[in-house]
């Protein structure tokens, strides 16, 4: 568990950094608490990129850059947040 705990880690630093920036500058909906959208987000993270990994939303053979849709992703995990 060490490597998944010190990834963990740095991912924890970066984002309470944005977390902290976005909250002064109002770019992120603040209602959220720091833990719960870190706890969201790292869970989003890590089941989007395991489904690719496994070929359970596209299947390992479908020769396609599937960056549009990963992008599409961002944009609404990011939506979620934003301060409106």
């Amino acid at each position: 568990m060490t490597p998944y705990n010190n990834a963990v880690s740095v991912f924890a630093r970066k984002f309470h950094t944005v977390y902290s920036k976005a909250g002064s500058d109002g770019t992120l909906n603040i209602r959220i608490s720091e833990r719960k959208l870190f706890v969201n987000t790292l869970y989003i993270l890590i089941s989007v990129a395991s489904k690719y990994a496994e070929g359970l939303v596209y299947p390992a053979d479908y020769h396609q850059d599937m960056t549009e849709e990963l992008y599409m992703l961002k944009r609404m995990i990011l939506d979620a947040y934003v301060a409106k």
